[in-house]
């Protein structure tokens, strides 16, 4: 690379030639997980001795003057300063040929763990046992590599069996069960195999477990659940290399599930908005809403998080912005800034934005979502009580947090589940929450706690709410919930494409004849 002291003609000369070298390249920068840009998309000038760097990104068309760059790899790196108000910011460029080999080295990576764990199982059940088929899961997203490992392994008396279980080091069971029993539901088809065996490591065993008793009878009885442990016999790992056995879990039914006893629930303290939050709220009340943690509280605006007020060593303080790594302190100093990314959200976060591209467009989708149901949930079913209604509902230390917890009028409560992209495990995610709010509603701890004020509790199972738009449900959606119980009473609320004009709901489905 020419030094940087080299003429901007030099400089620029070879910029150009650099973006010439690919056809397509990745751009990352701090508001983005990084987008493809063709190289003719890509502009490098000279005006008034500085060079300028202008592309397209998901905000619109932006332009940033270069302070200083460099060749790192094939990566291009650049540092930028403020032009036109796009943001300063450090732009990555990645040539598009080496994502794609990134991608050939991490699906070699999954399938090279998927043939261990074949390995591993063959060597567990029977060391006669064949490995006829090694592949990997297709992934929701579209050019990711799947995470779930698919085997086919055919016994000594001649049957085959399919065996899943994750590549990756974070497993969510409902993602592990969703893929399975759909590979297996159409792989079953065009041959005779009767048996699907899951193959997890702890804790994600104990979660396979519960979602396997939520599952019809018929679907529980072809499913074994297998424990990855380490081989406590020193001498047989030695002589054959066997690192790592399968130890059967058990195969817990419906009943089950209810023998233990969760912790009592605690109704939220009741709190008043802080003068700074109220103050800001006034500024869009019909766009701007709150979320009140331990922390202090979040204000979002359609759902995305853009303030923060924190109580800090008894003192109140108040950060804005929607990047965490740029968050400033909000003072009269910064206060234009405030003002200006408030006017941003106002023209970038509503539906009838001019530009649909924009990261504040696309950003939360399913928080958005979720801030119009708060503010009306009726709109779903004219049924559920307006307030109190819980958002993010959590109900373990585990990772993850039910969207809407709803009661209606008659005290039935009812699990709201929001999507708003295909994702495959929907209905299961749904049924584990399902099965926690059951377990607390079983032992009385609704009741006792009144999160719902004086309204009494119904005797009877939470309904379930499958929430999407129109075409947004996982084209195997049906096969999937089929396999659930029928003593989940599932609903499948189809809503308006344009759902961020106002929802509507185009189509309203009891799944009941599963």
């Amino acid at each position: 690379m020419l030094a940087q002291d080299a003429s901007r003609e030099e400089q620029l000369a070879e910029i150009q030639n650099h973006f010439a070298a690919a056809a397509e390249w990745l751009l990352s920068f701090s508001e983005t997980n990084g987008f493809a840009i063709e190289a003719s998309e890509i502009e490098i000038k000279l005006s008034h001795d500085k060079l300028i760097l202008s592309a397209p990104t998901p905000r619109g068309w932006q332009n940033w003057i270069i302070q200083s760059w460099q060749k790192s790899g094939e990566k291009l790196i650049f540092q930028t300063a403020r032009k036109l108000l796009s943001p300063a910011a450090a732009l990555e460029f990645t040539p598009r040929m080496l994502i794609e080999n990134l991608r050939t080295e991490v699906k070699a990576a999954r399938l090279s763990k998927a043939a261990e764990l074949a390995e591993i199982a063959r060597k567990s059940f029977s060391v006669r046992a064949k490995i006829e088929r090694v592949s990997l899961s297709q992934s929701n997203q579209r050019g990711k590599v799947g995470t779930i490992a698919r085997i086919l392994l055919k016994m000594p008396n001649g049957k085959s069996v399919a065996v899943c279980g994750s590549v990756v080091s974070k497993t969510d069971a409902a993602n592990l069960l969703a893929n399975s029993i759909f590979w297996f539901a159409k792989f079953s088809d065009r041959r005779s195999i009767n048996e699907l065996w899951l193959i997890a490591e702890d804790p994600c065993v104990e979660d396979l477990q519960k979602l396997c008793a939520l599952l019809r009878n018929g679907w529980r009885e072809k499913i074994k659940i297998y424990r990855i442990s380490p081989n406590l016999n020193p001498n047989k790992a030695e002589t054959s290399g066997e690192n790592q056995i399968l130890t059967l879990a058990e195969n817990l039914d419906f009943t089950h599930l209810w023998k233990t006893k969760p912790k009592k629930l605690l109704a939220p303290k009741a709190f008043e908005l802080s003068q700074t939050a109220q103050t800001i709220i006034e500024l869009e009340p019909d766009a701007i809403d709150v979320v009140r943690s331990r922390k202090g509280e979040t204000l979002r605006f359609h759902g995305l998080p853009f303030v923060r007020i924190r109580e800090v060593l008894g003192t109140e303080q108040t950060w804005f912005g929607v990047n965490a790594r740029e968050q400033r302190i909000l003072n009269d100093a910064s206060l234009p800034e405030f003002s200006e990314l408030l006017d941003n959200l106002r023209a970038h976060r509503q539906f009838a934005a001019a530009d649909k591209c924009h990261a504040f467009y696309q950003s939360a989708p399913e928080s958005w979502l979720e801030s119009m149901l708060r503010r009306d949930v009726s709109r779903l079913d004219p049924n559920l009580v307006l307030a109190p209604l819980y958002a993010q509902f959590c109900l373990s230390n585990k990772r993850g947090a039910l969207d809407l917890l709803a009661v209606r009028a008659d005290g039935q409560l009812v699990v709201i589940e929001l999507k708003t992209t295909t994702d495959r495990e929907h209905v299961f995610q749904a049924a584990s929450y399902w099965r926690q709010i059951e377990l607390h509603r079983r032992n009385g701890n609704f009741q006792s706690a009144k999160l719902f004020g004086n309204l009494p509790i119904a005797d009877a199972p939470p309904l379930v709410y499958l929430v999407a738009p129109l075409m947004s449900f996982h084209r195997d959606f049906e096969i999937l919930a089929n396999t659930v119980t029928p003593q989940i009473e599932i609903w499948r609320f189809d809503l308006n494409e344009d759902w961020r004009s106002g929802i509507r709901v185009a189509r309203r489905t009891k799944l009941a004849d599963r």
